[in-house]
């Protein structure tokens, strides 16, 4: 009878989950991108996961995803999650992708709410393509328009603020 039913042995899975043994689901590369730019510190090695490999994580996700919703991904790490150099982080390694480029020019006035975010956007860039002076035609339209909203909000804050010191 045992020669009929031969016992089969099972295939084990691959370890998923850190790599210690433990099974984990597979997911696929959106949950995994949104995963690893929602819960991260970028450059920081205090969690888990390093922050340089992090980052690399993130980099090699991207042409994975589909560009809106990476752009998605994006905003809402600027926006609900309050992450400041990741959602510049993404922008810039989507202007490395052609169909991911259309996108960046959308989201760059959504995810630069600050006028510091603008050098560090730079920084970000120039970190990662080793100068500034060609910078991606996306995100040239993105600051022009961008730079000058921001700069006009500065411009009226500060008459609001001296027309106010000077009513007291």
């Amino acid at each position: 009878m045992s020669k009929l039913n031969p016992a089969k042995k099972p295939t084990p899975l691959p370890a998923l989950a850190g790599g210690t043994g433990a099974r984990a689901a597979r997911q696929d590369a959106e949950a995994l991108l949104r995963r690893a730019v929602m819960a991260c510190l970028l450059w920081e090695d205090m969690a888990y996961e390093s922050g340089t490999s992090n980052g690399e994580n993130i980099a090699s996700l991207i042409p994975k995803v589909k560009p809106e919703v990476v752009a998605q991904i994006a905003v809402e790490a600027r926006a609900a999650q309050k992450l400041r150099h990741v959602p510049l982080f993404i922008a810039v390694e989507m202007l490395k992708y052609p169909k991911h480029k259309e996108y960046v020019k959308d989201i760059l006035p959504k995810i630069i709410t600050r006028a510091d975010m603008l050098t560090d956007f730079l920084a970000l860039y120039k970190k990662s393509n080793g100068s500034v002076k060609k910078l991606a035609k996306a995100a040239q339209k993105a600051w022009r328009k961008h730079f000058y909203v921001l700069m006009s909000m500065l411009w009226l804050n500060t008459i609001v603020t001296r027309r106010s010191s000077c009513v007291t």
